[in-house]
């Protein structure tokens, strides 16, 4: 049985509380433009650089509510820079915004959509 357009968007409509999961796949078609790649990797790279974002957000809310701590400021921005590597890799750079109540690491480069009020491609 062939699906038609509407039924797709259907399936698609349900999984957008899947947001993490939704984010990471969407990540990957952007990197796929953007490098000539194998699938699973530029896969692996989008799911690593969601799940940085998602950390480095969870770390500035633990900023905002309880304050900094030496350890977690360290760990943060060795994920950053982990970040920035695999940006790097797809010609992109990466933006930090120190602001938890939106996306706190951000994609940027030329022909990136932006998914968030702030500018480029908010990951976590």
């Amino acid at each position: 049985m062939k699906t038609t357009f509407a039924d797709r968007q259907d399936i698609r409509s349900e999984y957008r509380g899947l947001e993490g999961q939704v984010n990471a796949e969407t990540l990957a078609a952007i990197l796929a433009r953007l490098s000539d790649d194998p699938p699973h990797l530029i896969g692996h790279d989008a799911a690593e650089l969601v799940s940085i974002g998602a950390r480095v957000n969870r770390y500035g809310a633990l900023d905002c509510n309880y304050g900094s701590t030496p350890r977690r400021d360290k760990t943060a921005d060795k994920l950053i820079l982990r970040a920035r590597a695999i940006a790097a890799m797809y010609g992109l750079t990466i933006r930090t915004d120190g602001d938890c109540r939106g996306y706190i690491l951000r994609l940027a480069g030329e022909g990136l959509p932006s998914n968030n009020l702030g500018g480029g491609y908010g990951l976590g």
